[in-house]
């Protein structure tokens, strides 16, 4: 029964880093079709992705904070 968890943890690692590189990327490709159908200048564009790259970070800080205080509950 270990071992079976042991390939869960290790598919759900798997998802979760490919979901992260895949969100990151498609921003990147994304922001042409937003930036023309919204009419957004270079320094719009900036700012809307400034904004998601801040908000991205200050989630992993709060999921991170959740988690910890998670794993200390279960110990």
């Amino acid at each position: 029964m270990p071992d079976r968890r042991r390939w869960w943890v290790l598919g759900a690692l798997f998802g979760a880093t490919f979901l992260n590189y895949f969100d990151r990327q498609t921003l990147g490709t994304a922001i042409e079709p937003i930036a023309h159908e919204f009419s957004l200048t270079n320094l719009q564009r900036g700012k809307l992705l400034a904004a998601f790259t801040l908000t991205y970070a200050l989630t992993h800080l709060l999921v991170g904070g959740i988690i910890d205080r998670l794993r200390s509950l279960r110990c």
